[in-house]
């Protein structure tokens, strides 16, 4: 029973998505990713261009729109956002760009030998929350499972509040124009962030505060 409670607090809802099928191979390991994620206990929700097909026959600039909005709102909603990315797709690396924007846990998954590409097309984005893992049959479900226990760590669980002293308000005002930061919250998590990566003793443990 305690199990179950905790996989039911533990949830993590995923977007999956991958770049445009073209083969009933890559539909397969589409739907293999799918459910390995299920198997770790999240919530998969994703675009049936991963899944079917035969998907909307639809060219219009239009209906490219409408499907590009709605995978960056799922983006958004989700708390980790997972792709197959073996063929290098600027649509899913857009994806990828506006999850780190939003702070979620990144899994980026690449079959073969496409490292070089993809580390092209994402300019050697430097973000801890960004994973980036060559797969194969073998070691797709530990690539896998091994995120989703990382993520349960970067997924934002608690809040506080903190009342500095007006020099301290000061200087986090003057950090948020320096560092480019929309809000002074972003300026603290950077710096928290920052610390979490060069901290040598922190093993990222769980707190029960």
């Amino acid at each position: 029973l305690s199990y179950y409670l905790f996989m039911e607090k533990s949830i993590l809802r995923a977007f999956f998505d991958s770049s445009p099928v073209t083969s009933r191979g890559m539909e397969d390991i589409n739907k293999k990713i799918i459910n390995l994620l299920n198997r770790n206990g999240c919530t998969v929700v994703q675009t049936v261009m991963g899944t079917e097909l035969a998907y909307l026959d639809q060219h219009s600039g239009r209906a490219a729109s409408n499907i590009y909005t709605a995978r960056l709102n799922e983006v958004r909603h989700a708390d980790v956002f997972i792709c197959e990315l073996s063929t290098v797709s600027v649509t899913l690396v857009f994806e990828i760009f506006e999850a780190l924007a939003q702070r979620k846990p990144v899994l980026a998954l690449i079959g073969g030998e496409n490292q070089e590409a993809l580390d092209a097309a994402l300019l050697g984005h430097p973000s801890n929350l960004l994973s980036v893992e060559v797969y194969n049959e073998d070691n797709l479900e530990g690539k896998i499972e091994q995120f989703i226990k990382k993520a349960h760590g970067k997924v934002p669980v608690s809040r506080f509040t903190v009342r500095l002293t007006r020099e301290m308000g000061n200087y986090v005002n003057f950090l948020k124009a320096k560092m480019g930061c929309p809000s002074k919250n972003e300026v603290i998590i950077k710096i928290l962030e920052q610390m979490v990566r060069e901290e040598t003793e922190f093993t990222g443990g769980s707190s029960t505060n």
